[in-house]
């Protein structure tokens, strides 16, 4: 039997690689990790993605890796704030997009552990 991370030749009865150490289990995750541990390592908190979008917009998608739509939404909040001292029509776009940042971070963070779970601990991006 060969390793299917390192090509290695595997003793029969092993249950990871001797020398890398991924597991020789059909279906395992890279890193010695099997699936079920890879998708708990990697897994990301819901509640977490919502009350960060909660304090600072985009941040909630930062942190579940969509890390360029985090940004755009973090500039876009603190351009329409700047323009609200000016006028009203921007703060209630930005209010608007406060409280869509909180739903998308609990959705993506969602769609990523739903993703974890069907691709043996693989993120999605």
């Amino acid at each position: 039997m060969y390793c299917q991370n390192c090509g290695k030749e595997i003793p029969d009865g092993a249950k990871f690689c001797p020398e890398c150490g991924r597991s020789s289990e059909p279906g395992a995750a890279p890193g010695g990790m099997d699936a079920n541990t890879a998708v708990m390592f990697n897994k990301k908190s819901e509640g977490l993605a919502l009350i960060l979008s909660l304090l600072i917009t985009g941040l909630g998608q930062i942190y579940v890796g969509q890390t360029t739509r985090g940004i755009w939404m973090l500039v876009g909040a603190i351009v329409l704030w700047a323009l609200a001292f000016i006028l009203l029509f921007p703060g209630i776009i930005a209010v608007i997009l406060w409280i869509y940042g909180m739903y998308d971070a609990y959705k993506l963070a969602n769609e990523y552990n739903r993703y974890l779970l069907d691709h043996n601990g693989q993120p999605p991006w």
